[in-house]
C-alpha cells in the first residue's frame, strides 16, 4: 500500500546521514530538549494574577524544606529514611519471592557456590585458572614491555642491565674493609658510603681511643665526651690515636647517635696545679723608714723597718 512505501522512504531518509555527520535524529533530539528549555524558561517568566510567580513558589518551598521542626527531624532526614526503607523494603521483597519454577535467588547463589568450590577430575579449579591468568598476562606485559625500544634506542634490557651492574658496584663498596690499628698515631680512611655518627660509630672502640681528628682541625675527644666532628665524612680520612692495637677494625654500619655530655675525668680532676713563681709570697727586701735598704741583723733593736715581698704587699715590723 501507499502507507508503507511511505513508511519505507520515510525510514530510509531517517537514516540518511549528510556530509556534515548530524542525521533527522540528532535534529529532533535537539528540538525536544530545546523545546523543553524554552518551556520552562516560559512558566518561569510567567507572573500569574496574584502575582506569586514559580520563582516565589520555588523560594518558599526552600525555606519550608530548610525548617527543622521541634523534634529535630528536617524533611531532609524524613525523605533519607523513606529511601533507605524503601530499598530495604524492596530486597527484602524481592528475595522472598519464589518464582513459578519454584527456584528463588538464594537457591541459585547456593547452586553457584557449590559450582565454584568443584574441583575438576585434573584437581585444577577455576581459581586456579583465574590465578594462572593472571600471572601469565603480567608475564606477557612485562616481555611486550620489554621488548619496545623507544625512541632513545634505550630498552628495558639496557636499563635492568645498569641496574645489575649498580648494584653489584654498591656491594662491592659496602664490603667491609678490615685495618689493624696500632698503638698511637694512625690514618684511616671513612670507607662506608653514608655519614655516620662519630660516637655511635666508634663506641665498639671507644675505651681505647684517645683522640681523633679530622682535616678541619676538629675532634673526638671520648675523655671528655665532646665530639667536635659530629659525623664520618665518606670518602675522608681521619687520624686516630689509641692506647692499644686493635686487630681486623672495619666501621659498622649504624644510623644510631650518641648525645655526648661533658664529664671532668677524676684523672684531671686529681692533677696537680702549676703555680707561678710570682704566686709564691718572697721578701724581695727590708728597707728602714728613709728608704734605704737594711740588714735587720745589724739594726738596733726597736728600730722600725719595713719587709717588702714580691706580691705587693708591706710588712711594719720591729726589730727585736
Amino acid at each position: 500500500s501507499w502507507e508503507e512505501l511511505a513508511a519505507s522512504l520515510q525510514s530510509q531518509l531517517d537514516a540518511i546521514v549528510p556530509e556534515d555527520g548530524i542525521t533527522q535524529a540528532d535534529v529532533d533530539a535537539q528540538a525536544d530538549l530545546s523545546y523543553g528549555y524554552g518551556y520552562g524558561d516560559g512558566a518561569a517568566s510567567v507572573t500569574p494574577e496574584d502575582g506569586v510567580s514559580q520563582a516565589d513558589v520555588d523560594s518558599v518551598q526552600a525555606l519550608l524544606d530548610a525548617v527543622v521542626p521541634e523534634d529535630g527531624v528536617s524533611q531532609s532526614d524524613v525523605d533519607a529514611q523513606a529511601d533507605l526503607s524503601y530499598g530495604y523494603g524492596y530486597g527484602d521483597g524481592a528475595a522472598s519471592v519464589t518464582p513459578e519454577d519454584g527456584v528463588s535467588q538464594a537457591d541459585v547463589d547456593s547452586v553457584q557456590a557449590l559450582l565454584d568450590a568443584v574441583v575438576p577430575e585434573d584437581g585444577v579449579s577455576q581459581a586456579d585458572v583465574d590465578a594462572q591468568a593472571d600471572l601469565s598476562y603480567g608475564y606477557g606485559y612485562g616481555d611486550g614491555a620489554a621488548s619496545v625500544t623507544p625512541e632513545d634506542g634505550i630498552s628495558q634490557a639496557d636499563v635492568d642491565s645498569v641496574e645489575v651492574l649498580l648494584a653489584a658496584a654498591l656491594e662491592s663498596a659496602c664490603s667491609p674493609i678490615f685495618v689493624d690499628i696500632v698503638a698511637g698515631w694512625n690514618i684511616l680512611g671513612y670507607t662506608l658510603p653514608v655519614a655516620q655518627d662519630v660516637a655511635a660509630t666508634l663506641t665498639s672502640i671507644e675505651a681505647n681511643i684517645l683522640i681523633v681528628k679530622d682535616n678541619n682541625a676538629e675532634v673526638y675527644w671520648p675523655e671528655f665526651g665532646f665530639n667536635g666532628i659530629g659525623d664520618f665524612t665518606p670518602g675522608q680520612g681521619y687520624q686516630i690515636k689509641t692506647d692499644a692495637a686493635i686487630a681486623a677494625y672495619t666501621w659498622p654500619s649504624t644510623d644510631e647517635r650518641i648525645s655526648m655530655s661533658l664529664p671532668v675525668p677524676q684523672g684531671a680532676v686529681d692533677m696537680e696545679v702549676d703555680v707561678h713563681p710570682n704566686d709564691i709570697k718572697s721578701l724581695v727586701k727590708v728597707v728602714n723608714m728613709l728608704g734605704q735598704e737594711i740588714n735587720v741583723e745589724d739594726q738596733f733593736k726597736g728600730e722600725v723597718v719595713l719587709y717588702l715581698y714580691n706580691d705587693g704587699t708591706v710588712e711594719k715590723k720591729i726589730v727585736q
